[in-house]
């Protein structure tokens, strides 16, 4: 009898455990993810998706109404979040914006995607110090049910254990780490040992 109440338990526990993780895909089961960060252009198509964003240029976000024609007429709160993978949004889908001024309300229409195009962070703003990596990752995501949770019919750029982007610093600027310059000189006999020329054979060396 004992027996047979364990393994009622243990079954119980397990579709209680299969609830949880129905739970969780249904409410993800209409996200859609897409591009959404990028860059306006002057010419057609008229903007361009991105992964990494120069730390001194705008971050602008867009979405194509002829491609997803239900965001026409929706008012949809922007947020720019530190970037999780797939299973912490699964764990927590909790909207938290990370830009100076917060997310921002927009209304979508049916025009085009010149008129559906935002800027949501300015040059210099959202960090770009990932310390000896290139760039900070962050995901966008369009709440359009503006309840604060990615859910519903929302769109989402990253959740794929990608960043949406990543904010890049400048690559031409000192990095974080010292340089240390070695010179050295191998001397006659073993530069013509080697086959190099005379008058070459001292070295400068950064690292």
């Amino acid at each position: 009898m004992k027996i047979k109440t364990r393994a009622a338990n243990t079954f119980g526990s397990m579709l209680l455990g299969l609830g949880a993780m129905l739970s969780v895909t249904s409410t993800m089961a209409a996200v859609t993810k897409t591009e959404l960060a990028g860059n306006s252009i002057g010419v057609y198509p008229h903007f361009e998706y991105v992964k990494a964003i120069n730390a001194n240029n705008v971050v602008e976000v867009a979405i194509d109404p002829t491609r997803f024609p239900a965001i026409a007429g929706q008012t949809c709160d922007i947020y720019v979040v530190a970037a999780k993978k797939t299973a912490q949004w699964n764990a927590d889908n909790t909207l938290i914006d990370v830009t100076p001024g917060g997310m921002q309300t927009e209304t979508f229409s049916a025009a085009d995607i010149q008129s559906n195009t935002f800027q949501v962070a300015a040059a210099n703003q959202l960090s770009a110090n990932a310390g000896l990596g290139l760039g900070v990752g962050y995901d966008v995501v369009l709440d359009c049910n503006q309840d604060g949770l990615l859910n519903g019919d929302d769109y989402i750029d990253g959740r794929n254990n990608e960043s949406g982007f990543y904010r890049v610093h400048d690559t031409t600027a000192a990095g974080p780490e010292v340089v240390t310059e070695l010179t050295y000189n191998i001397g006659p006999a073993a530069a013509a040992a080697a086959g190099i020329p005379g008058g070459y054979e001292p070295q400068n060396l950064f690292f």
